[in-house]
C-alpha cells in the first residue's frame, strides 16, 4: 500500500448543499434533482474518459516507432486527408496492420501493455478505428473549420469542441511551466503565503499525446512532483511537511502515482523540451528543489512519498476539505456551463480561507461566475510557449484566493 502521511478520507459525493447559494438555482433545485444530475454526469464521464483512449490509441498508432518501421504520420496532415476523402487513408490502414500484429501478443512496451488492458479478449480493430475517426475529425474542425469562423466566435466556436470530445487523460512538463509561474506571482503579492497541503486534479499520464510522442521511457506524471519543485523553490511550502494528493478519473494515472514510491530509487526521465528560452530554463532548473537532478533524470528520493492519488471526479465527488492550494491545468477547458458551475464549487468548498486556486482557463464566464461569491481572479498572465511556422503556442495561467 502506499505510504501516506496522515489518514486519506473516504471519498464522499458532492451535495447541492456543497455549491455556494448564488449558484443552485442553476444547478438543481433540490437534492433529489442533484442526484439525478450526478448520475447523468457521472455516465458522461465515463463515455468522454473511453473517447479519450480511443484518441490516445488512435495518436499512438499514427507516431509510434516501436510497433513498426513505417514512417509516422502527423495527425493533423492526417486530419486533412481524411476529412477530404472521407475514408481512412492507406499509411494509416497500414500502421493499423502493423498494430494488430503485435498488440495481439505478449508485449514489453508499457504503452502497447496498457493498450492491451484496455481492449480485453475484444477486437481491438474497431476501437482503433473509432478512435481515429473521431480524432480526426476533432483536429480538423479545431486546426481547420475555426480558422473560417468569425474573430468573435471563434472562441466559443473552439470553446464547444472541447466541451463535446473526449476528457485530457495525457499531460506533458510544460503544462507544469504555468503553475510555476503563477506560485511564483503568488510569492510575490503573497510574500507569506504557507501551503501545506496541495491537491492535482487531473495530473494526467504522458501517454500518447497529440504531437511528438516521445516513447523512450514509460508513461509517467510529472505535474505534482513538479508543483512540490516550485513550492520549495518559492519558499512556499516545506519539503518535509508538504501533502501532495492527486485525484484523477482515470485508473492508470491512479497506478503509476500509487506504484511510483514503492521503487527503491523513484526516478523520473525527463523528455527533452525545446520553445522559448524561460520555458527551457524551466526545463533545465526543474528537479533541483526536491530530489536531485542529474542530466534528464531526476531522482525524488523521500518527495515522491508525499504523493497519493485516488479515483475521484471534480464534477460528482466532493474534493476533501482543508486544501491550502489546489492546481487545475487542462481540466475547466473541458466542461460546460453547468460542470464548471460544480468544478468551481468543488474547488471553493475544499479551500482553507485564504487557499489559492490555479488553473489556466480564460472564459470570462469563470470570472463573472466566481464573482457571485467572492472567489473572481486575482491574477491572470498569457505567456509564449514556443513559436512555429503555421502559428503560436501560448498558455495561461489564472490564479483565485478564497477570501
Amino acid at each position: 500500500m502506499t505510504i501516506v502521511f496522515g489518514l486519506l478520507a473516504a471519498i464522499q459525493p458532492l451535495l447541492l448543499s456543497d455549491i455556494p447559494v448564488p449558484l443552485r438555482p442553476s444547478i438543481a433545485v433540490n437534492e433529489r434533482d442533484f442526484d439525478a444530475l450526478r448520475n447523468d454526469v457521472r455516465a458522461s464521464t465515463a463515455r468522454r474518459l473511453g473517447a479519450s483512449w480511443r484518441e490516445h490509441l488512435a495518436y499512438f498508432v499514427l507516431q509510434s516507432k516501436t510497433f513498426t518501421d513505417l514512417e509516422p504520420i502527423e495527425p493533423a496532415a492526417s486530419a486533412v486527408t481524411f476529412q477530404q476523402s472521407g475514408a481512412i487513408p492507406a499509411n494509416v490502414n497500414a500502421r493499423i496492420a502493423a498494430f494488430l500484429s503485435v498488440v495481439k501478443v505478449e508485449s514489453q512496451d508499457s504503452r502497447i501493455q496498457l493498450f492491451q488492458n484496455l481492449f480485453g479478449e475484444s477486437d481491438p480493430l474497431p476501437k482503433i478505428e473509432q478512435g481515429y475517426m473521431e480524432s480526426m475529425r476533432f483536429l480538423f474542425e479545431k486546426e481547420v473549420e475555426a480558422l473560417n469562423q468569425p474573430s468573435r466566435t471563434r472562441g466559443a466556436f473552439i470553446d464547444g469542441l472541447y466541451q463535446r470530445r473526449g476528457l485530457s487523460i495525457d499531460t506533458s512538463i510544460e503544462a507544469s511551466y504555468a503553475v510555476s509561474r503563477a506560485l511564483e506571482t503568488i510569492r510575490r503579492i503573497s510574500p507569506n503565503t504557507k501551503i501545506r497541503r496541495v491537491l492535482v486534479l487531473g495530473p494526467g499520464l504522458d501517454f500518447a499525446p497529440r504531437s511528438g510522442l516521445f516513447e523512450r521511457y514509460p508513461p509517467q506524471s510529472y505535474q505534482p512532483f513538479a508543483v512540490a519543485d516550485a513550492l520549495v523553490e518559492f519558499k512556499l511550502a516545506d519539503k518535509s511537511k508538504m501533502e501532495i494528493r492527486c485525484m484523477d478519473i482515470n485508473p492508470a494515472v491512479l497506478s503509476f502515482l500509487n506504484d511510483f514510491p514503492r521503487g527503491k530509487h523513484p526516478t523520473l526521465y525527463l523528455p527533452p523540451m525545446k520553445g522559448e528560452a524561460d520555458l527551457e530554463h524551466y526545463w533545465l532548473q526543474l528537479g533541483k528543489h526536491v530530489g536531485s537532478r542529474r542530466g534528464n533524470v531526476w531522482s525524488l528520493g523521500r518527495t515522491a512519498r508525499r504523493v497519493t492519488g485516488e479515483l475521484a471526479d471534480i464534477l460528482t465527488d466532493r474534493i476533501p476539505g482543508g486544501q491550502d492550494l489546489i492546481v487545475a491545468t487542462n481540466v475547466l477547458v473541458y466542461l460546460n456551463k453547468k460542470e464548471l458551475l460544480l468544478a468551481l464549487s468543488n474547488v471553493f468548498q475544499a479551500l482553507e480561507p485564504n487557499g489559492w486556486f490555479i488553473h489556466n482557463d480564460t472564459r470570462e464566464e469563470i470570472e463573472s461566475v466566481t464573482r457571485l461569491f467572492h472567489f473572481e481572479p486575482e491574477a491572470a498572465k498569457a505567456f509564449l510557449l514556443r513559436t512555429r511556422q503555421d502559428t503560436n503556442q501560448f498558455d495561461t495561467y489564472v490564479i483565485h484566493k478564497k477570501r
